[in-house]
């Protein structure tokens, strides 16, 4: 099975893509992938793959890695709605945790 991708539209979107007189230029990296994958899995994915980590079943360690790679915000959002929304539970305190591991610092300066 094949997946069709449409590249130039998801360059486009990241603005990644600079058209010039003579073609075009364009970037990349670990963080466009990241971004482009995102784009790809959809927000879906990041909170379910918090909720299903934070559930500790088998394989969440993978959706843990997959996390942190990814750093999808739906998966950052979902942990601040568990924390926020009973604080002094366990789920707070893992939701924190994973929160710790797929979050930059732009994240945890304003965790409250």
């Amino acid at each position: 099975m094949s997946v069709v991708v449409d590249w130039r539209a998801i360059a486009e979107r990241l603005g990644t893509l600079e058209f010039t007189n003579g073609g075009h230029n364009e970037r990349g990296g670990s963080d466009t992938a990241a971004e482009a994958l995102n784009l790809i899995v959809g927000n879906e994915i990041g909170a379910g793959a918090a909720d299903y980590y934070l559930s500790r079943q088998p394989g969440g360690e993978v959706a843990r890695s997959v996390l942190r790679m990814l750093r999808p915000a739906s998966a950052i959002e979902r942990c601040l709605m568990i924390f926020r929304s009973a604080p002094d539970s366990q789920d707070a305190c893992d939701a924190a945790e994973l929160l710790r591991s797929i979050s930059d610092h732009s994240v945890l300066d304003n965790f409250d």
